[in-house]
């Protein structure tokens, strides 16, 4: 390995609560044996990662503080997944293969190693006090969650809880999406929303498939915990596996949340894998369309095409499109509140980045290390979209076909110099009305875009994301520096306008 830990500085985390859900000394014993000499410090408190549900990299971050998890897949690769697969082996017979961090934990519960009465809900509970709901009743309740949420610093939001809790309790939907660009905090939001309502279902299964390779995986993944290994041996294709997970939900009333959904959605040119996300897509009408007592809530930066007819003709299925957070609540993130400015520069740094907590958590700290604190000197320097908030608009951006790039630049220009007064007639992009037509309300649907009384305009920061990126495809097109910066600075005061002045002046 390259890195060792001495070296990097090895944090005190032990992951002690794995000790309370799980056999660990018979655990070690048995993978000791397996592996021909004793666990090293080191493989235990890996191993107890991936057992309380933690991701190669979120013991990376734990562990060594970093999100780079390569040295911990090492360790994994090299190490425990070969002692695990041996254990069977020698326990079972049994050949199993261990391609996922994920069905470490699945595993091992099946051999044994896990007590009967695990901890309810394995939600990371910093710095909140009330205990979760626990089960009541004669329901036999079970809660698997592959992730660990962190919401300490969940704030707002009330009434878009309050809206998804009616529908899903109330109205009993079938399917609800909570949708909205990165950083809007919808996996929070949703983690909020499950603590209040998991009461509610007998199974409530969380599952990121940022971390799922294929569809058959999710539904294998889901499906070991809703159906027998007889119910499991004889459902083989996709199509049988998708009518099985749509049979249990029928049988118990259950509460699946698939997070980071654009995972399965469609993608931009040249995409190869339509195949899969079509039956993705069969699976979430199926869930939307049929009749069962469960929900599936979908967490997702983009609005699948098959939910247009799914929340049409009456079906119980909706919709939650997620804006910034209110006002008040942005200014109580501690990054702004930790601004030496004025209250009224702190409210135009909010709406400059549109309530988005985790980009104005970016931008905050930024001015702290480099403007000392001052949102001023932050505006004069007119570079709005850097770092991760740039990484951020261009992991959407990339997204995007060709032509719905096209739109978006043409839009920007539009905006800019308000030239925009028909969406149709004004995109010379030299394509049809219905190409046009089905760009845009991919746009929309993907959060991008939103109607104004003069036509579609892209939201606010991705305006000003688009601006820099015609300036700077402009200037790399000049080999002369001093030429490049002078036309640079031409084309800031042409495009931009007086925004950045207005900007300026506000705060």
């Amino acid at each position: 390995m390259n890195s060792s830990p001495n070296k990097i500085g090895l944090l005190d985390t032990d992951f002690s609560e794995a000790a309370r859900n799980w056999h660990l000394d018979r655990l070690y014993i048995d993978l000791a044996a397996a592996k021909g000499r004793a666990l090293t410090p080191l493989e235990k408190k890996f191993l107890k990662g991936l057992l309380c549900g933690y991701s190669p990299a979120e013991i990376s971050v734990k562990v060594y503080k970093t999100p780079n998890s390569s040295a911990v897949r090492v360790y994994l690769s090299s190490g425990l997944y070969k002692y695990i697969r041996e254990l069977f082996l020698r326990q079972r017979s049994e050949e199993i293969k261990l391609g996922n961090w994920s069905r470490v934990a699945n595993l091992l519960q099946q051999a044994g190693y896990k007590k009967q009465t695990p901890d309810p809900l394995p939600v990371r509970r910093t710095g909140v006090s009330s205990p979760l709901t626990q089960p009541t009743d004669k329901i036999q309740r079970s809660q698997n969650w592959k992730r660990h949420i962190d919401r300490k610093e969940f704030c707002g939001r009330e009434e878009e809880i309050a809206q998804l809790q009616k529908w899903i309790l109330r109205d009993r939907a079938r399917l609800v999406s909570l949708l909205g660009l990165g950083g809007m905090g919808k996996t929070m939001l949703a983690a909020q929303l499950v603590e209040r309502i998991q009461g509610e279902f007998e199974r409530v299964i969380w599952r990121s498939l940022s971390e799922i390779a294929s569809l058959q995986e999710l539904l294998d993944d889901a499906l070991e915990t809703l159906a027998s290994k007889e119910e499991l041996t004889r459902a083989k294709t996709p199509a049988s596996k998708i009518a099985l997970v749509i049979e249990k939900l029928r049988s118990q009333r259950c509460l699946l949340v698939f997070d980071s959904a654009e995972r399965f959605l469609e993608k931009s040119d040249g995409d190869t894998d339509l195949t899969e996300r079509a039956r993705f897509g069969q699976l979430l009408k199926r869930i939307g369309e049929e009749s069962h007592a469960s929900c599936c809530l979908l967490v997702s930066r983009e609005k699948p095409k098959e939910l247009r007819s799914l929340e049409e003709n009456s079906r119980p299925n909706h919709s939650l499109c997620l804006e910034g957070l209110q006002l008040a609540d942005a200014l109580k993130l501690p990054e702004i509140q930790a601004l030496a400015d004025l209250e009224s520069q702190k409210q135009f740094l909010v709406k400059l980045y549109a309530s988005n907590p985790l980009l104005l958590k970016i931008a905050a700290l930024t001015i702290n290390k480099f403007f000392n604190s001052n949102i001023t000197e932050f505006l004069q320097a007119g570079t709005f979209t850097f770092g991760e908030i740039r990484e951020l608009l261009d992991r959407q951006f990339d997204r995007l076909s060709t032509l719905e790039q096209q739109v978006l630049y043409n839009l920007a220009l539009s905006q800019c110099l308000g030239e925009l007064r028909g969406f149709v007639r004004d995109i010379p992009l030299g394509i049809s009305p219905r190409e046009r037509l089905e760009a845009l309300e991919s746009l929309q649907r993907r959060m991008l875009i939103h109607k104004s009384a003069t036509g579609f305009r892209p939201k606010t920061l991705l305006h000003t994301y688009l601006l820099e990126k015609i300036i700077e495809q402009i200037c790399t097109q000049v080999s002369d520096r001093q030429m490049a910066r002078s036309i640079e600075q031409i084309l800031r005061e042409s495009l931009f306008g007086n925004y950045l002045s207005a900007a300026i002046a506000v705060a």
